[in-house]
């Protein structure tokens, strides 16, 4: 992969039950214009954030999918994921060799063992409840165009590197 953690198709790709809340970029510019429009706001700060976060079963699907990886997708439980990245940290901390490892995998971590909620509540007050949630798909479709940016970005990004 693009982070140099090379996986194999005939291991599984391991996830958790949480959830990543994505917000494509062209929403987030038609939200924060809105609100910048907007003549009375109810608070100083917003959350912009998709009402429904994406399941990381969902997401890994999509995108081994896109990079054509038939890995079997597995869901461990946060608890335990949670300790495996506290194991690889402190073997990192006990021979240098695992410290790339580790850092390499420090933010694949958080968001396999952390869920967070965001509040949408004065979002919905510049926008209304329906309409704010109707701005967001989050179908396959989306997700699919999303990995496709994302894996030709890091294949640029690594061409760079080169």
């Amino acid at each position: 992969d693009t982070l140099g953690v090379v996986h194999s198709r005939y291991l599984p790709f391991i996830v958790t039950n949480t959830s990543l809340n994505l917000v494509p970029v062209n929403i987030a510019v038609v939200v924060m214009l809105r609100i910048a429009d907007s003549t009375v706001l109810p608070c100083d700060t917003f959350h912009i954030v998709s009402p429904e976060a994406l399941s990381m079963r969902k997401i890994a699907e999509v995108t081994l999918n896109e990079l054509k990886v038939k890995a079997p997708i597995v869901v461990f439980p946060r608890v335990i994921t949670a300790v495996a990245f506290k194991g690889i940290y402190l073997l990192s901390r006990l021979n240098t060799c695992f410290v790339g490892l580790s850092k390499k995998l420090h933010q694949y971590g958080y968001y396999m063992t952390k869920t967070y909620y965001f509040d949408t509540t004065q979002i919905q007050h510049v926008y209304g409840k329906n309409e704010y949630r109707h701005l967001f798909s989050n179908t396959s479709e989306d997700l699919r165009r999303a990995a496709i940016i994302f894996i030709s970005k890091q294949a640029s990004l690594a061409m760079e590197r080169r």
